[in-house]
């Protein structure tokens, strides 16, 4: 859900990227107006573990009814190497390119 992004002071919806690629869940979020906050992935040893690796989880959350912030805010991005290990109803099967 997209609301709107631009103006200071406007709001817009947090895009749901879990089971994203990294690359694919910045695009989102910055697609959105959104900023890119922590990236987060406990299992990455390198930077090529990061881009394998998928988003399990964001905060703020894409779900509920309550998904509007502010143009411009971080979103942080929870990134794990074991894509089978978490469910979400949202999830994107991140495209290989």
């Amino acid at each position: 859900l997209w609301i709107g992004k631009g103006e200071e002071g406007e709001t817009t919806g947090v895009p749901c990227v879990s089971g994203m690629s990294l690359e694919d869940a910045t695009n989102e979020i910055t697609a959105a107006g959104l900023a890119v906050g922590a990236v987060i992935c406990k299992e990455c040893k390198t930077s090529a573990d990061s881009l394998n690796a998928v988003v399990f989880r964001q905060s703020p959350s894409c779900s509920g009814d309550n998904n509007l912030v502010s143009s411009g805010t971080s979103v942080d991005i929870f990134l794990t190497l074991d894509g089978k290990s978490f469910k979400h109803d949202s999830i994107r099967k991140p495209e290989h390119k």
